[in-house]
């Protein structure tokens, strides 16, 4: 239980934080728990002109763990390793850099244990 109220301690900073960053000078946080576990209500005020960034915000958590419980059904051969994939059509493509990045610092080695 501690573990997890310290997970629900570190979402509600970062909430703060990120709002601090979008220009909010009004912030009301309420911690609930029920028998499923914790429901966290954030509300805050925002510059407007941080609108977008807002939105992706929003985007990203209302996704909740479908992504992950995604990629978990596409590990490769149960062996703690995960092959993703991207293919992006829009303008602004923020995915590949970090993708690109992250390559150069996790090359892919040969399965060793086949020889």
């Amino acid at each position: 239980m501690f573990f997890t109220r310290k997970k629900i301690t570190t979402i509600v900073d970062e909430l703060t934080t990120f709002f601090f960053a979008v220009g909010s000078d009004d912030m009301v946080v309420k911690i609930k728990q029920t028998p499923e576990g914790f429901q966290i209500f954030f509300a805050s005020n925002f510059d407007k002109r941080m609108q977008k960034t807002v939105e992706r915000l929003q985007e990203n958590l209302t996704c909740g763990r479908a992504p992950v419980h995604a990629m978990e059904q596409h590990r490769s051969n149960g062996k703690r390793s995960l092959r993703v994939g991207s293919i992006y059509f829009g303008l602004h493509n923020r995915l590949a850099p970090l993708v690109a990045n992250f390559s150069k610092l996790h090359p892919s080695r040969p399965d060793i244990s086949k020889a």
